[in-house]
């Protein structure tokens, strides 16, 4: 089990600049990475993410809760406070620049520390994009990006007649992309305003005269690496989240499995951008139903549930059905098998948008990920992270793990 030493927390509060106490619940507006110090279990990553109408709290294991502008105070020490129902007492946070502390108090008398950051966001823009505009997509080319340091690109376009477009400017900021050029000599600049959605770009291109605008999309060719074959050395590529609990995994013909209640296991190489193969099998003993999950990144719960049921009346999607992404993502259509049979996931993660495939219909497409979903290991969201399969809710088994990672652009 990973815990919070007091080196840990001295560099979260070494990363802050320092612009003096807040005064306002705006001065804590943002996405916060959470940790806990002391919260006496494995689930120690949480998520705060606050906004003028309000927020949205991950805290540890638990779904997504909305949190009201009424919830939400700074006290006399500018300490934001946040009074949840059902708290004995409310969180109470200091910010220091881009970091966080705070604490709250348990019902037992315990107080659990919190220690975090602003989070971050830097996309990849890197590639080579194929661009169409018009309603029709009648207009097409390509663009191709470089990165050259600092977050700045380097960029080259060309018409679909192969004819080369003069780029005036790049600017990219998070996931958005501003692209000012010209496709014949002598014309006024048109300007590229888009949104990076991991390997698609949503957006419009602005006419010279600034009063009308043309939609325009693109897709950015993907390069793979090596397929992972996570089972191929048995357990020797995984470990248990908490090594003091009890460990009853097995490998056996390349079947993975586990001893419910049993701890969740991790695998030992980490994946940034990459997608996921995999086939899963669920048991439904004496009519309880199992459940299991995903976690993209250590982060990200992609749900395994026996959601299967006999009258089609009865099958829905929700937050926490077969496919979601855990108290986050509504998969867009019911695909679950029945258990005892083997079922297929292909999930692919690319920056912070998600596809996921089950039993081979898509039923999450390019869907922004907004924040960790509960029981996340770490909360830093910009980091890469290993794959976990959740142990703990019934008998699962999987097997043909095969993680396959994104080439960036240039290798």
């Amino acid at each position: 089990m990973t815990r919070i030493t007091p080196l840990l927390t001295t560099l979260l509060l070494c990363t802050a600049t320092w612009a003096g106490p807040a005064a306002r619940v705006s001065d804590y507006h943002g996405k916060w990475e959470l940790l806990l110090a002391n919260s006496g279990d494995t689930f120690q990553s949480c998520m705060l993410d606050l906004g003028k109408s309000g927020g949205k709290l991950v805290w540890k294991w638990g779904s997504v809760q909305s949190i009201a502008p009424a919830q939400l105070s700074v006290d006399d020490k500018g300490r934001l406070e946040i009074n949840k129902r059902g708290w004995p007492s409310p969180l109470r946070l200091t910010r220091l620049g881009d970091a966080i502390q705070g604490s709250r108090q348990l019902k037992n008398g315990k107080v659990e520390t919190v220690t975090g950051r602003l989070a971050k966001w830097d996309v990849d823009a890197a590639g080579e994009w194929s661009i169409t505009a018009g309603e029709q997509g009648e207009s097409k080319g390509t663009l191709t990006l470089s990165a050259v340091g600092a977050g700045r690109y380097e960029a080259k376009a060309a018409n679909n007649e192969g004819h080369e477009v003069d780029i005036r400017s790049v600017d990219v900021e998070q996931n958005r992309m501003v692209i000012s050029f010209t496709a014949d000599e002598g014309q006024k600049a048109l300007v590229l305003r888009g949104e990076i959605h991991g390997d698609r770009l949503v957006g419009a291109i602005e006419l010279p005269d600034g009063a009308q605008s043309v939609p325009a999309k693109g897709e950015r060719r993907r390069r793979w690496g090596k397929p992972v074959d996570l089972l191929a050395k048995g357990l020797g590529g995984w470990r248990p989240r908490d090594p003091r609990r009890k460990f009853g995994w097995t490998v056996t013909d390349g079947v993975l499995s586990n001893s419910p209640p049993d701890v969740d296991i991790v695998s030992r190489p980490e994946f940034k951008d990459f997608k996921v193969n995999l086939e899963y099998k669920v048991e439904r003993p004496k009519g309880k139903r199992s459940n299991s999950g995903i976690y993209m990144r250590g982060r990200y719960e992609v749900q395994i549930l026996d959601d299967w049921n006999e009258d089609p009346k009865k099958r829905r999607v929700q937050a926490h059905g077969n496919g979601a992404v855990y108290s986050r993502i509504v998969p867009g259509k019911f695909a679950s098998g029945a258990p005892g049979t083997w079922q297929k996931y292909e999930i692919t993660l690319i920056d912070r948008y998600l596809t996921v495939n089950l039993n081979g219909v898509t039923v999450v497409d390019n869907r922004q990920l907004e924040g960790i979903t509960g029981g996340a290991l770490f909360p830093f969201e910009s980091d890469a992270g290993p794959l976990m399969l959740q142990g703990d809710h019934g008998k699962i088994e999987y097997r043909n793990v095969l993680v396959t990672p994104a080439l960036p652009w240039g290798r």
